[in-house]
């Protein structure tokens, strides 16, 4: 707070003080004029200079003994900490030690709500995760039994009731829905402490991307889609030709191929509703650009999931990353909720990497890139 300004709030007092100061000079000259005295001009000046030098020096004196109280108020705008209200000290009058008072009252107040909303909070994490961990058994018991169908080979339904290849597969889907969806739970209960269960070291890019296809593999062969997986392998076709260097980057292997997994997963959903013939191929490619010289700089390294199906209306194309949103392909396919992307997005952002969706338009494809940029983020590519 400016000296003007504080002088500016005390107006009334000065205002009332000046009034004041003419009413007992007047008082005083009537009174000398009745009983035969005078007061001389240069006098009447001078008691009312001497006032006014006494009214400016109180309100000095009080501006900075006041000015620490006020900058304290003042830093509470700019401050991004709530605990910064419980720390103004320094009230010099009744008055702002009332408004101290208030401020660390409010804030026990706010301090109470947030840790009793922690609590719950915390609670409802522990409850659903719990909850998602004893709905695996049940899925793993479904899934060991419907391997053991699957051997079994049975081409239609005998006399003992045993399902046909056609009810196999079927079941086999859902139930491959039903861990997908318990994942997705898991996974956004796990962001809120992300800290907890995140690991950093070099991990082979090559690798994650075919553990992430591996881990989709069911799917892809019942959507009739085929991976591919480019940007390894040896650099020039021909015998003797040198293996490419693997592609390292410093991220959390666990996390990373979550997201590729949501990726090929959307590929794979919107690759299945498209009739053209090039929809059948999902192409995963790796790129680092590599500077030359003997001083050569990390480069940016990326991962492209790259479909050929439905693409994405250039209307929902901003929205994808938000949660529950679904947008117009979404209700083509029902079992869509709008939370992998929305994850993939979040976790790219708490690993330091960098997640974009693209498509030309409707039934033009969606490329999906994480890209890992040396330099901007802890995860420097290799």
């Amino acid at each position: 707070m400016s000296f003007w300004t504080f002088l500016n709030d005390r107006r009334a007092y000065v205002i009332a003080f000046v009034v004041s100061l003419f009413l007992g000079l007047a008082v005083i000259e009537l009174d000398l004029t009745l009983t035969g005295g005078r007061l001389t001009g240069s006098n009447l000046w001078y008691a009312g200079l001497l006032a006014v030098l006494v009214l400016g020096l109180w309100v000095s004196v009080e501006y900075f003994r006041q000015r620490p109280f006020y900058g304290q108020l003042t830093g509470l705008q700019q401050a991004r900490d709530p605990e910064a209200y419980a720390r103004v000290v320094s009230p010099v009058t009744a008055e702002q030690a009332l408004v101290r008072q208030a401020l660390v009252g409010q804030h026990q107040v706010y301090a109470d709500e947030l840790a009793a909303h922690r609590r719950r909070q915390g609670f409802s994490a522990m409850f659903l995760n719990r909850w998602a961990h004893q709905m695996k058994t049940p899925i793993a018991v479904l899934d060991l039994q419907l391997q053991e169908l699957e051997r079994a080979g049975a081409e239609s339904a005998d006399p003992r009731g045993r399902p046909g290849p056609e009810a196999v597969a079927s079941l086999r889907e859902e139930v491959d829905k039903l861990a997908a969806g318990l994942e997705l739970m898991l996974t956004n209960a796990r962001l809120t402490d992300f800290t907890s269960d995140f690991v950093v070291h070099q991990a082979d890019l090559a690798e994650v991307a075919r553990a992430a296809i591996n881990d989709q593999k069911r799917a892809f062969i019942r959507a009739g889609v085929f991976p591919r997986l480019k940007g390894v392998g040896p650099e020039a076709p021909g015998q003797g030709s040198a293996p490419a260097p693997p592609i390292l980057v410093e991220t959390d292997e666990k996390w990373l191929r979550f997201v590729l997994i949501q990726l090929l997963s959307n590929a794979i959903k919107y690759s299945r509703l498209s009739d053209r013939p090039e929809a059948r191929q999902v192409t995963i490619q790796l790129s680092a650009d590599r500077d030359q010289g003997p001083k050569a700089k990390p480069a940016p390294v990326r991962v492209t999931v790259h479909d050929w199906g439905i693409g994405i209306p250039p209307q929902d194309l901003g929205r994808v990353f938000e949660p529950f949103f679904t947008g117009e392909n979404g209700r083509r396919s029902p079992e869509a909720t709008g939370m992998g992307l929305y994850l993939a997005k979040q976790v790219c952002a708490r690993l330091g990497h960098r997640l974009a969706v693209t498509s030309p338009g409707p039934g033009q494809g969606t490329v999906a890139t994480v890209e890992f940029v040396p330099g901007e983020t802890l995860h420097n590519a290799v």
